[in-house]
């Protein structure tokens, strides 16, 4: 692909960015669910736990996405 300055764009860039965009979401949701799962030990009112255990299972997937997207755009660019 051709962008309008010129450079040419690879093709494993927007796989790239996506696998990026997946590892940082999936430690944003790991860490949100482990500060709702911990904030239960120290509050009074609804504990958050399931949900927050919830998020922290998504998260490590997303992270695994975006690890396994990582290793494609890897073994692609060797070629």
């Amino acid at each position: 692909m051709n962008n309008s300055a010129g450079r040419t764009l690879r093709s494993s860039t927007p796989l790239a960015i996506t696998a990026l965009l997946l590892y940082i979401c999936g430690g944003l949701f790991t860490f949100g669910g482990l500060f709702l799962s911990v904030r239960r030990w120290f509050t009074l009112g609804p504990s958050g736990l399931s949900a927050g255990i919830f998020l922290m299972v998504v998260g490590i997937l997303l992270s695994m996405m975006g690890v396994l997207f990582m290793r494609i755009v890897r073994n692609r660019g060797r070629r």
